[in-house]
């Protein structure tokens, strides 16, 4: 995970009593991607309790950054699932699959340079990064 901004993602000191998780199904494409049938976000309730604040990076979950209040249901077991979008959140999302492993340090290093968390998927050469709204998304797709 990266180390700029950490109010969008919980720390190992934060106690998760305040976040809940939320369960995104997800669509599989005839060659089977994304390699997952749903992700886990953490989320935060609001202040007005009329949604969820996504509190962590997507990897695969369509239209979702952090920071977007979504709205979610329980299921059968008492989990929540993702059930729409109430607002965005004024962060985008960015997904990087490099296929040079000797690339990732340096984009990382230009990541934090910007103001942009990241977080290392299931592969190291895969990164899901969040723009926030103060970073210029136009300056991060040039990298």
């Amino acid at each position: 995970m990266g180390s700029v901004d950490r109010s969008c993602s919980p720390t190992k000191e934060t106690s998760f009593g305040e976040y809940v998780k939320i369960v995104v199904p997800l669509t599989q494409d005839a060659d089977g991607y994304p390699p997952i049938s749903s992700e886990s976000l953490w989320a935060e309730p609001t202040e007005s309790c009329v949604g969820y604040s996504v509190a962590n990076i997507p990897f695969f979950a369509p239209v979702l950054s952090c920071g977007a209040i979504v709205r979610a249901v329980p299921d059968e077991q008492g989990g929540l699932v993702f059930d729409g979008v109430i607002a965005g959140g004024g962060h985008s999302t960015v997904r990087i699959i490099f296929f040079d492993e000797n690339s990732v340090e340096s984009f990382k290093n230009s990541m934090k340079r910007f103001g942009c968390d990241y977080e290392v998927g299931h592969k190291e050469t895969f990164l899901s990064v969040d723009v926030p709204p103060n970073v210029p998304y136009a300056d991060v797709a040039d990298i």
